[in-house]
């Protein structure tokens, strides 16, 4: 959460995106986030960087528009995740 949170500040901070968007940001982010235990430092790492990525998305394609939905569920995880999820601890062994 801290993660996306920081992607979405800074696109307000640059212009990029009006103050009301951050929390729809954050709320797209949380929708496509399972929660899983935290198994190791790599695992944490890793769900930091979807969440960022996660974040960029939300900030590409607002929520109302139907591509942006499409991106966000069709997106793949780089270290194992579902498409559009976060890796899970298994993902790791």
């Amino acid at each position: 959460m801290n993660a996306a949170d920081e992607v979405a500040v800074h696109a307000f901070l640059e212009g990029a995106i009006a103050l009301g968007r951050v929390p729809e940001v954050l709320e797209a982010v949380l929708e496509a986030h399972r929660v899983e235990p935290v198994e190791s430092y790599e695992q944490l790492r890793a769900v930091d960087a979807w969440a960022r990525e996660a974040a960029q998305r939300a900030i590409a394609h607002p929520a109302g528009h139907a591509a942006g939905r499409a991106a966000g569920r069709a997106a793949g995880h780089a270290a194992g995740g579902a498409a559009g999820h976060p890796p899970k601890a298994g993902d790791f062994q």
